[in-house]
């Protein structure tokens, strides 16, 4: 929503000098500049215009997130101002030092987290809209409510605000914005909410250049964090970055599941452990003389942020003893595989997290489910034969042998005659 009148300010005045009430009746009192901090206005204070606070980041938070105020005609005939700002309130908000910042960090500033946008016009791109840059600043290709600009943090973390700047290269930004977040890619994202568990609207930028910071209520773990400009100056202009601290490591771990006759492997070793790491991999089968309820051989999965998501649709599962009337049903064994040929041109993924190569040694023994998908190092020069998916089972290697070679390629040399074409 454009906002020429004035969500923010015409003319913004930032000054370290302590400032006292003007001596005309037709103004507002101006507030003193705290520390850290300080109040901007639009125009000269009067009837109509707004205040509001903002700190100069890190480490400094607001008293009353969100403070807005007013100038608005007193109708008390006692007082000797004709105008007074609204609403009143007791105590002026401050800029205070935040001593609990020793995990806080600008997270977006090195460069290397992802942004994408709703839109975003030409050499405006969302690349443009991390914290500090210099290209300018994001700028959707229509200039409404709904565009919004969002980081990839790569990971969970415990995020605890964000800070935003306007454009870089000319006097346009975002002055009012609501933020959503969520942990997974495609799961559904939450707005964040204010203590009275509304949707919150947080003020944003006074100038294009300078930073503002804004603290949630309480911090919310979010991989992806999106900013949805609700009020802007000009035009939509935002650059911003995430105030965010890494997730305790036992916050992320994954319980293994608890079962008789279970068979588990973390990381394709054998383990009793009770819980695994974050992104660890897992792979479950049954002891001897036991089969999964569901009837495959073997499951396998991923620790994620606390919960370990496996390959395909698993509501829950169990080790029943095989029936002996049922010799059609795969036992799993404990028995490991060798190492596969691989040649020089040939790497080999070992359950999608790591890779081997003609340096592994040869006595190498992988445990029954791992997982190996083969590739090649250069696909230009080399091809894939008998490519696909191979599993552990009972000691051999499902599927057949995959190897890269170079390509062989055939040249046809065409002689032109008189005559016509000769080959």
């Amino acid at each position: 929503m454009k906002d020429d009148s004035d969500p923010f300010c015409h003319i913004c005045k930032r000054t370290d000098e302590t400032k006292n009430e003007f001596d005309s009746n037709n103004l507002c009192k101006l507030h003193t500049n705290p520390g850290g901090g300080w109040f901007s206005y639009s125009d000269s204070l009067k009837p109509g215009s707004k205040v509001r606070l903002g700190c100069f980041g890190l480490p400094y938070i607001q008293t009353l997130p969100g403070f807005e105020r007013t100038c608005v005609r007193d109708t008390n005939p006692g007082n000797k101002l004709n105008y007074k700002w609204s609403p009143d309130i007791s105590e002026v908000p401050k800029c205070i030092f935040n001593t609990d910042s020793e995990c806080r960090s600008e997270v977006v500033r090195r460069g290397s987290q992802p942004f994408k946008a709703s839109s975003f016009s030409s050499d405006n791109s969302p690349t443009n809209g991390r914290l500090y840059a210099k290209d300018g600043a994001w700028i959707p290709r229509k200039q409404e409510i709904g565009q919004w600009l969002e980081v990839n943090l790569g990971h969970s973390m415990d995020v605890y605000g964000v800070m935003t700047q306007g454009n870089y290269r000319k006097n346009s930004w975002v002055t009012l914005y609501k933020v959503a977040y969520r942990e997974e890619d495609e799961s559904p994202e939450s707005i964040v909410n204010n203590e009275n568990e509304e949707e919150a609207v947080f003020v944003g930028n006074v100038d294009r250049r300078t930073t503002s910071q804004q603290v949630f209520p309480e911090a919310v773990r979010a991989r992806y964090v999106r900013i949805y400009p609700q009020y802007w100056y000009i035009q939509i202009s935002l650059r911003f970055g995430v105030v965010a601290c890494e997730v305790p490591t036992e916050d992320l771990a994954c319980q293994v599941p608890q079962l008789e006759n279970i068979i588990v492997y973390i990381n394709s070793k054998r383990s009793l452990a009770s819980s695994i790491d974050n992104q660890d991999t897992i792979v479950i089968s049954c002891e001897s003389g036991y089969i999964l309820d569901n009837g495959d051989s073997f499951l396998s999965g991923e620790c994620r942020n606390a919960e370990i998501v496996y390959k395909g649709p698993v509501a829950s599962f169990a080790c029943v003893k095989q029936a002996d009337t049922s010799p059609s049903t795969s036992i799993v064994v404990e028995e490991d595989c060798g190492m596969p040929t691989i040649n020089e041109y040939t790497i080999v993924n070992v359950n999608y997290r790591y890779d081997l190569d003609k340096f592994t040694p040869s006595n190498t023994k992988f445990p029954s489910g791992t997982i190996l998908i083969t590739r090649c190092y250069d696909i230009g020069k080399y091809q894939l034969i008998n490519g696909g998916e191979r599993v552990c089972s009972d000691g051999s290697w499902t599927g057949f042998p995959a190897t890269c070679s170079k390509f062989h390629f055939c040249f046809f040399f065409v002689i032109v005659s008189a005559s016509g074409f000769t080959a």
